[in-house]
């Protein structure tokens, strides 16, 4: 709940300079007070008298352009501008309320609205504040201005409760302006509580909130599982013949009985309909009764062509709570209805994406107040969005009568762009008006994908807005953490939208809002203009991702986007991993020829064809790279790559860009000439028409003229290599090479790596490669292999060079597992140096020694480097023996002993030290599968050592296990199988590997344990292999102790005997297939120790053996030992006439082992052999 909303009012006071300095300075102002003799300050306390304050319904502030107009309160008016503009930069607020039980309040959280700053106090208490860092006073200013869109969402700062008093309470607000002439200023606050609930009183909740505050819950009806649901729900034919749609409801009683179920339509912003009853009665269309599924049928024939239906839910109880479907829970953020659209036959020729617009009372050319957050409904895709918060978008751009949108979702119901693709919270509905192509949004992402810099999503769509035709717009992905996610970012990194050269002015923080600025201030003081070059390029390569940032600008320029540097950009930071900077890409309809000017502005029909590499160089993110001389090579060497891969040669026809150029416009205005009915572009075209000072081109003409007269002069522009050739950067200039890069073995090498870097940390590893030639080397897309694996960014390009302290280490490129790691390091290589570095790669540089291998983009090895190694003492003599994954049930007595307990309780690894010093464990920990540490431990010389998933419930079921016990550890071995990794305190992987329990089907449940073959031999590599382990003897394993032996069973034998791919196969690798013929399935095959691939007679051998000097009938034959899935009997006759075999007494007689998992056996009768003749025969019988 809020003690205090937005709206609300308070009292506020703005300061002239004389009442400052009568009243505000030093400790009294600090204190609170105001003035002499007061009995409290007016931020301490509740009682303070400000019945001279004005009183106003909040946010109090005001807006000279509009922007943040919405958000100042209306009555008593909020606007503040007269007593505050060229007054003051600080305003004063107060606002009381009441807790009568603090202690019934569990949490507290203050939500901000604010421009540019604030300091706030809870009843005497600094609890927050936001863009200041100056000493308080009566005219304290904010850090730096803020972009108005930052009031677009809400900041929250969690406030103690225990600051809570019965009684009264005060939040007092100091809100701050960067200059007395700001052209705006906001302070909006809210106070959200969450509090106890009587356990009388017990509410069901439809939204989980794990580690939150429980949501708005409800004591009334349970309803859930509407249908139909999108993208399956019907669409009205748009005429009388449009039959009802049948709507279905799941519906539970709670507290009290059920009374009613109804349901509310409504078409386009007509009134509601009246209430529909549903019925869960099994009369048509409910489909059977008493279930609780409710049913009913909505009329649609009245609704039109095109039109907008909507619907919703509510179920009423004996008790009056009424509970409703959507919930509606957030008149600004949640869907108030379901709903379709009526098919309409004009959108049926459409090559686009239809997006279906609808805002009550709409202009007919689509909301035009830029200062208005307008509601309303679309649909596209097959799925319907309802209560969808819209803005105007842009700036110049808001001069069209064709303007764009910003589309904001509820949290609800998040946007579906594609059908393969995630949800997005929102999107920009773009103009393209000034863009007779319709293709120049799309094609520019699409060009920034394929170059490998992050982009947006961007496609153009035809929208009807109001069930009209509106126009062809591009619909544009927003920048936020989704946008971070897709593009392969850490979307928890901090981005910035950047509106001004200097990189502070302006900005809007997309992510990381609970965050102040500084990390944006640390870069822009870092990377300052003013400063040296040498010392923004230190701070460059520390700081900034350099092969990206060179990648967006080669992007940029090679689409002759021109419109950046001073905007249009977005900043990113990799926060959490590599802590680097990057520029990514925005608003680039200004690209393939198209320029502003200051006559003509977006309307300059003119095709630019010689677009040098100067935007932005104001910038300093820009500069440090136009000014870097080995920078510059790099983005030469990048710029001709892009060149000769994707804008191609002069000379070509029907290329990469002209052919996706063409695709575009096809799917806007397909051919021929003259269509009918009309294509979207030409609809579009009607419809705004066509500025005059352009060409009257549609779509497909224009596309036809750009590819004539902006790409065949652009390449012979990039590609002249003679007088007025293109150059890059101040002085000297860089050129763009006169040739392709021709990759060779050896070009760039392996020149050194830190397989154990002195630190003892892993993190620190590097690989250094070293550029061999004289010219800058491109390696965007190769990758690494073999004990690391990293693929190289687009714009990683290694300059020239000696690779020397003396030439700044150019020439290197130092591939590090952690960049972060990496520059922190104690010893050289490290930070500060100007080192070019790139991670994070995957992998770990072993100390048992390997290999790494250099690819180029088509695969061709350029460099490999083996190197030694030196293992780790753990690597050297640590092994794993045993792991008891799956073990079986707990049994009565173990269940009575440990109440609670499960089989999991009785997990358990064992490891030995093969050594024959001790080994030291402290510090080694499980990094996958389980997570343990080890404590400070020493396993002695061949000693064993058990970490158990629970040590109690372990020494219950293994009470005489001597060796060491640790544990116990967090997680489960995975009954299926799963990643196990051990690390030790180097973080050298001491085993890294994946069990199956497919391997051995014994081990898994039975109560046998899964054990190494042979614990002596290396592990490393092989302990992934179903034939390094095998079945414990066992029946519960043996922990602590060794396995001399293994048990056998036919699926386990089958891991040596087949193929995996055979061993899927049940004709070749089943038990009954006889892939040799012979006769002889498989499993006997087993059972008898014979070989499944090869015809054999293994014929049982007969004979008379002598036993305590008495002779007895016996029968040899070979089988596995220790077999746990057959049973041999001996049978015997007296008479083969009549072949009557019956079971006798056989004991064995001698087993001799084959040395290959196989035994010779004689099994011998218990009788004396007495008879004149004796015939035996050999019963086995498997159960597998």
């Amino acid at each position: 709940m809020n003690m205090i909303s937005a709206g609300e009012t308070g009292r506020y006071r703005v300061l002239t300079a004389a009442q400052g300095d009568t009243f505000y300075w030093g400790t009294d102002y600090a204190a609170g007070h105001l003035g002499h003799g007061q009995p409290g300050g007016w931020n301490v306390n509740p009682s303070f008298d400000d019945a001279s304050w004005t009183l106003a319904a909040t946010g109090i502030g005001y807006d000279t352009t509009g922007v943040i107009t919405a958000w100042v309160g209306a009555t008593p008016s909020g606007n503040c501008q007269s007593v505050l503009r060229y007054v003051n930069t600080s305003l004063c607020f107060r606002r009381t309320f009441l807790v009568p039980e603090p202690s019934r309040v569990m949490a507290l959280t203050l939500r901000m609205k604010y421009e540019d700053g604030f300091v706030a106090f809870f009843n005497g208490t600094e609890v927050a504040r936001a863009n200041c860092t100056n000493a308080m006073a009566y005219n304290t200013k904010a850090n730096v201005a803020l972009n108005e869109a930052i009031v677009n969402s809400w900041t929250e700062y969690a406030i103690p409760t225990n600051l809570l008093v019965a009684g009264e309470n005060l939040l007092a607000v100091q809100g701050l302006n960067v200059t007395l002439s700001s052209s705006d200023f906001l302070l909006l606050p809210e106070l959200a509580a969450t509090g106890l609930m009587d356990r009388s009183d017990p509410l069901y909740y439809s939204v989980p909130t794990p580690g939150e505050a429980n949501g708005a819950g409800s004591s009334g009806p349970l309803l859930f599982g509407a249908t139909p649901e999108d993208p399956a729900v019907p669409r009205p034919l748009g005429n009388a013949a449009s039959p009802p749609l049948t709507v279905t409801l799941r519906v539970l009683p709670t507290r009290n009985p059920l009374d009613s179920v109804h349901a509310y339509y409504r078409t386009m912003w007509d009134a509601e309909s009246a209430a529909v009853a549903l019925r869960d009665d099994g009369v048509t269309p409910d489909a059977a009764a008493g279930d609780g599924v409710y049913s009913a049928n909505l009329p649609t024939d009245s609704v039109a062509t095109g039109q907008m239906f909507r619907w919703r839910f509510e179920a009423r109880d004996t008790a009056g709570a009424v509970t409703k479907l959507p919930t509606y829970l957030d008149p600004l953020d949640a869907p108030q209805y379901f709903g379709t659209v009526a098919l309409n036959a004009a959108t049926d020729t459409s090559q686009l994406p239809v997006l279906e617009w609808f805002v009550a009372g709409g202009p007919a050319n689509g909301p035009d107040d830029r200062y208005k957050l307008y509601r309303g409904c679309c649909y596209m895709l097959s799925n319907f969005y309802d209560n969808i918060g819209i803005t105007l978008h842009g700036q110049s751009t808001l001069g069209f009568a064709k303007k764009s949108y910003n589309f904001d979702f509820t949290g609800e119901d998040r946007f579906l762009w594609k059908v393969d693709q995630g949800r997005v919270k929102d999107v920009n509905l773009l103009s393209n008006y000034a863009d007779k192509t319709k293709t120049r949004n799309t094609f520019s992402h699409w060009a920034g994908m394929t170059n490998g810099t992050p982009h947006h999503f961007a496609l153009p769509i035809r929208v009807q807005f109001n069930g009209a035709f509106h126009g062809v717009m591009d619909l544009v992905e927003d920048g936020d953490d989704r946008m971070l996610a897709r593009n392969g970012l850490d979307p928890e990194g901090a981005l910035y939208k950047i509106y001004n050269t200097d990189i502070v002015t302006g900005v809007e923080k997309k992510t990381r809002k609970e965050e102040d600025y500084s990390d944006l201030r640390a870069l822009t003081n870092g990377l300052a203009v003013a400063k040296t070059i040498t010392s923004r390029q230190t701070y460059a390569y520390d700081n900034v991702d350099i092969a990206a940032t060179v990648n967006y600008l080669v992007t940029r320029f090679l689409n002759s986007d021109s419109d950046h540097g001073h905007k249009n950009y977005y900043l990113y930071r990799d926060t959490n991993r590599t802590r680097e900077w990057q520029p990514i890409i925005w608003d680039v309809d200004l690209s393939q020829g198209h320029v502003w000017n200051s006559t003509e502005n977006y309307f300059d029909d003119d095709l630019i064809t010689n677009i040098l590499f100067t935007a932005g160089a104001g910038s300093a993110v820009y500069n440090v790279v136009y000014n870097s001389s080995e920078m510059k090579q790099m983005f030469v060497r990048r710029m001709r790559t892009l060149m000769d891969t994707r804008l191609q040669a002069p000379g070509t026809v029907n290329g990469l860009f002209e052919t996706r150029m063409r695709e575009i416009a096809a799917s806007i205005d397909p051919d021929p000439a003259d269509p009918s009915p009309w294509t979207d572009g030409d609809l579009d075209a009607a419809r705004w028409g066509i500025d005059y000072r352009f060409i009257q081109n549609r779509p497909r003409e224009e596309v036809e003229r750009v590819i004539a007269n902006y790409f065949a002069p652009r390449r012979a522009f990039l590609f002249n290599t003679g007088a007025g050739r293109p150059t890059y950067g101040g002085v000297p200039a860089a050129t763009i090479p006169d040739a392709p890069q021709v990759n060779g073995p050896g070009m760039v090498t392996i020149d050194a790596l830190d397989f154990l870097p002195v630190s003892g940390s892993q993190a620190e590893e590097y690989v250094i490669l070293r550029n061999t030639t004289a010219q800058a080397v491109d390696l965007s897309g190769w990758s690494l292999e073999g004990e690391v694996r990293h693929t190289f960014k687009g714009g990683t390009v290694i300059p020239p060079g000696a690779g020397t302290p003396a030439a700044n280490y150019v020439g290197l490129l130092h591939v590090a597992k952690d960049a972060a790691a990496f520059r922190a390091r104690a010893v050289e290589p490290t930070g500060g140096q100007r080192r070019f570095v790139q991670g994070n790669y995957e992998g770990q540089l072993s100390a048992r020694g390997g290999t790494v291998i250099l690819r180029d983009d088509a695969g061709q090895v350029i460099a490999t480097r083996t190197y030694a190694g030196a293992p780790t003492a753990a690597q050297q003599r640590l092994r794993v023996t045993e792991l008891q994954y799956h073990p079986a049930d707990p049994t009565s007595a173990e269940a009575a002993a440990l109440v609670g307990v499960t089989a999991d309780d009785f997990e358990y690894v064992e490891l030995i030290n093969l050594g024959t010093l001790p080994l030291d464990l402290t510090g080694a920990w499980f990094s996958e599968g389980i997570a343990f540490t080890f404590p400070a431990t020493s396993v002695g010389a061949y000693q064993r050592i058990v970490v158990a998933k629970n040590p109690v419930a372990f020494a219950v079921r293994y009470p005489s296990v001597s060796a060491p016990v640790l544990g116990p550890y967090s997680g489960f071995l995975d009954n299926a199988g799963e990643r196990l990794e051990l690390k030790d305190a180097c973080g050298e992987t001491v085993f890294d590997f994946t069990y199956k329990d497919g391997w051995y089907p014994y081990t898994d449940g039975t109560g046998r344990s899964l054990v190494v073959r042979d614990p002596v031999a290396p592990q490393d590599g092989v302990l992934g292999e179903a034939v390094t382990w095998g079945i414990c003897n066992n029946p519960l394993g043996t922990p602590g102790a060794s396995d001399a032996t293994v048990a056998q069973a036919y699926y386990g034998w089958d891991n040596f005997t087949f193929t995996a791919a055979q061993r899927d196969d049940p004709l070749v690798g089943g038990p009954y297939a006889d892939p040799d013929g012979d006769g002889r399935v498989n499993w006997a095959e087993y059972a008898l120790g014979c070989d499944p691939w090869t015809p054999d007679e293994r014929p049982l051998g007969f004979a008379l053996v002598t036993y305590a000097k008495r002779r007895y009938a016996s029968v040899a034959f070979d089988r596995p030992s220790n077999a746990l899935d057959v049973q041999y009997t001996v049978l015997a006759t007296g008479d083969l006439q009549w072949e009557l075999f019956s079971p006798v007494g056989s004991a064995l007689y001698q087993t001799v082992p084959l040395g290959d998992g196989r035994e010779t056996v004689t099994l011998r009768e218990t009788a004396t052999a007495t008879a004149p003749r004796r015939f035996l025969k050999l019963r086995v019988d498997f159960t597998p």
